[in-house]
């Protein structure tokens, strides 16, 4: 039996957030992979939660999915001497090699192309707030695609989009009035915060969910 954590479930608090399909998508893939290979597949909550169930930290395995910088999760597995993998590197540690991901090097200018491809010249990266590699890693290659294009690079984390459909709408105002582009690293967080931009009909800009 396999475990598997998604930490940036664990950072919502939240197993089935509406209107998110990543996530059930790499559960499905996982859970096929580990079938064909005769293993079967468990999604375990926060293994940081106290207290927490004796099953939890009994399997023999573990697929950390996003993890975090300096994850306590990783650090509880190694201490305990649990053998895991990642799917996405952990940033703390460089020489951890037992991870995959996917070419985000490649698909991030690609979604960036595709848009501009649709008209869009100004561009917003909006990231999420747990210290991972896809959010650190968009932004690197997101900074880098500007650089080669001459372009200023303008980033908010979803936390500072969310803040400002309060008081004064004031990271939305960092956005306007010239964006045409919005890109999101942060799948579970996007539609709540693309609200609060589209309430003030900004410029023109491909509204396509990647």
């Amino acid at each position: 039996m396999v475990g598997l954590v998604v930490r940036s479930l664990d950072a919502l608090g939240e197993y089935a957030p509406s209107g998110v399909d990543v996530f059930s998508r790499y559960i499905g893939a996982i859970s096929s992979l580990a079938m064909d290979r005769g293993l079967s597949l468990m999604l375990v909550p926060d293994l940081t939660r106290r207290p927490a169930p004796p099953l939890a930290l009994s399997l023999d395995g573990y697929v950390v999915l996003s993890p975090h910088r300096d994850d306590p999760v990783i650090a509880i597995l190694e201490r305990r001497e649990i053998p895991y993998v990642t799917l996405g590197r952990d940033v703390s540690r460089p020489g951890f090699t037992d991870w995959a991901a996917e070419d985000d090097a490649t698909m991030i200018p690609r979604v960036l192309n595709h848009l501009v491809s649709g008209g869009a010249r100004h561009t917003v990266l909006v990231t999420g707030t747990d210290s991972n590699a896809w959010n650190i890693d968009a932004d690197m290659f997101y900074r880098r695609w500007c650089s080669e294009r001459g372009l200023t690079p303008r980033s908010i984390t979803f936390q500072r989009l969310r803040e400002s459909s309060g008081a004064n709408e004031s990271a939305t105002s960092y956005l306007l009035p010239e964006f045409q582009m919005l890109f999101s690293a942060s799948p579970a967080d996007i539609q709540q915060g693309c609200s609060t931009l589209f309430r003030l009909e900004a410029s023109p800009f491909p509204r396509e969910q990647w």
